[in-house]
Parts: structure tokens; sequence; C-alpha cells
């Protein structure tokens, strides 16, 4: 029997090795994804961020709290911040504009879901690591927008033509800026300056509904700080 040469033998072993790899990534790239694997690892990363934060979080050890291989996760996920996105985002109907028949039950609604929106606990650790972040990633940056910001924007323009339609405000609005507004204001209250967010809820009801009609907006039962230069310009402000 003819003995192979060292040489010999490591370059079929390589291509062994090469054949193997390439058949388990076709398989890999071809095999339905188990949507439990999919829930246990975006379980891990919620309780990991709450636990961490974004910026100690560790796509290995999310692996190995969900009970699986760091390829695996690779597979699913090309970056932590797009995996983090998916783990944070919250279920549709709390992104949902709703449309209760009235323009201050529609106001409520989607001031009620921002409130929960970033109350929620991992979405809270993530939200500003996950900012910076999507400063460098456009693709994630872009889903951000495709799964949060063009469906609020739709949602809210729509509830603009409803509360013109019903003859509750006298003009359109930019429904943009009525986003912003909601969400700005719920932000800046739950992380920077903190006190009663069920005030400002009721507050920001009373005082966008009145300024879509046009008329004045109710007094505030108490005034907080005083005037001058806010520092949410520094803090808000996204990079272009």
């Amino acid at each position: 029997m003819q003995q192979k040469g060292a040489g010999t033998a490591v370059a079929e072993a390589s291509a062994v090795v090469v054949r193997l790899d390439e058949g388990e990534h076709r398989a890999a790239a071809g095999r339905p994804r188990d949507p439990r694997v999919d829930a246990a690892i975006l379980e891990a990363t919620r309780d990991l961020l709450v636990r961490r934060g974004y910026r100690r979080l560790a796509v290995d050890a999310v692996a190995r709290r969900a009970g699986v291989s760091r390829t695996t996760v690779r597979l699913r996920w090309k970056s932590k911040a797009e995996l983090v996105l998916d783990a944070v985002l919250p279920d549709e109907e709390i992104l949902r504009v709703p449309d209760t028949g009235s323009l201050e039950g529609d106001i409520r609604g989607c001031v009620d879901n921002t409130f929960a929106l970033f109350r929620f606990a991992p979405m809270r650790a993530a939200f500003q690591g996950l900012l910076d972040d999507l400063r460098n990633n456009p693709e994630v940056r872009g889903a951000l927008a495709e799964r949060i910001y063009v469906p609020a924007i739709d949602g809210f323009s729509k509830l603009v033509a409803r509360a013109v339609a019903r003859g509750e405000i006298r003009r359109p609005v930019d429904a943009e800026v009525l986003f912003d507004v909601i969400a700005g204001s719920s932000l800046y209250r739950l992380t920077v300056s903190g006190g009663d967010p069920g005030r400002l809820a009721d507050q920001l009801v009373a005082i966008l509904a009145a300024g879509l009609r046009g008329g004045a907006a109710p007094p505030a039962s108490v005034t907080r700080g005083t005037t001058g230069a806010s520092p949410t310009r520094s803090i808000t402000t996204k990079e272009q």
C-alpha cells in the first residue's frame, strides 16, 4: 500500500475541512430559523441589558445565557446594535397610533404608549448607547426608521386628518412635529428632569389638544423651573 507524504495528507485534510465548513454554511443558510432559539437569545439580551447596560453587553455573554453558540447569534444578527434593537422593540400595539374617535383620546393614547415604551427597563438601559451606535451604523438606523419612525409618522398623519375631518382642528399640522413633541417631552421627563410622568401626560394632552384647536392651553397647576436656555438641545440633537 502506497504511503502518502505529509504534505499530501495535510492538503487532503484541509480540503475536507473546507468542504465541511461550506456544507454547514449552506445548511445554516437554508435551514428555517427556530423561533424558540430567537426568543431565547432576545430574552437573554434584555436580561443582560438591565443587569449590565448597553456598553458592557457582549454577544458571547448573550450566547452563553441563551444556551447557544456565538455563531448562532451572529448568523441571525450582524451587530450588537441590530440584536439590541430587535430585543427592545416593543409589541406592535404600543407603536400603533390609536383611533379613539376624538382628538384628546388619540393624543392621550399616543402619550401613554410613548411613556410605556420609554419606561420599559431594557429600552431605558439600551437607549443612549444604542443611539450612539446608530450614528455610525446606517443599516440599523434605517431599520429603526422603517420599524418605528415611518409607521409613527404615517399614524400621526392619519390622526391629524381624522381630527380635521371631524372639525376638531381648523387646519392640518405637521405630523412629524407632533410626534417629536410627544416623544421628546416624554423622554426628557423620564430620563432627565424626573417628576411625575402622570402629571406631564395630563398637561401634555391638554396643551396639545388646546393648541391644535387654536385655543388657549389651561394653566399648569404647578410652575416648575425657571425660564432660560434649556439643556435639551445638547442632549437630543442628532447628527445629520
